[in-house]
């Protein structure tokens, strides 16, 4: 859960020294892609900059929903308004897929909203190239996207 590409940069100074360290005990290790997490408002809000910084972006729908919608899902007296098909839900998901489809970084969708029959087709039309779910979603997913 990023907000901001300064913490990309932080993450991948540790991991090069976590690297040097390795190298220098002689320890075989190797290079992981570095991704960003796209569960914050200011995340998807400046997600071309993240973008920047990223071999990837994995988009946590029911945290980036309830953020948006300032809602935690887990108060009954607010749950209501924690609805990844919500507008300003899908205009933050649409940022980040537009920004890595500029940057040509892959764009997985990940959470509960990536297995709703309803969603796959928005989704996949805004460039979400994999969609994380359940094993027992997955031949209803599959039916969804052969539809589309």
């Amino acid at each position: 859960m990023v907000s901001e590409p300064e913490e990309m940069r932080a993450v991948r100074a540790l991991m090069a020294q976590c690297r040097a360290e390795l190298a220098a005990e002689g320890v075989a290790h190797g290079d992981p892609a570095l991704g960003a997490m796209v569960e914050t408002p200011a995340a998807a809000l400046t997600a071309d900059a993240l973008a920047r910084e990223s071999a990837f972006f994995s988009i946590g729908t029911n945290d980036l929903t309830q953020y948006v919608m300032a809602a935690d899902r887990t108060n009954a007296r607010v749950a209501r308004l924690n609805r990844a098909e919500h507008p300003a839900a899908l205009a933050a998901v649409r940022l980040a897929c537009e920004a890595g489809a500029r940057a040509g970084v892959p764009v997985t969708i990940c959470g509960e909203a990536a297995a709703r029959p309803d969603l796959i087709p928005v989704y996949v039309g805004m460039g979400a190239g994999e969609l994380s779910m359940s094993a027992s979603s997955i031949p209803m997913a599959k039916k969804c996207i052969v539809a589309i």
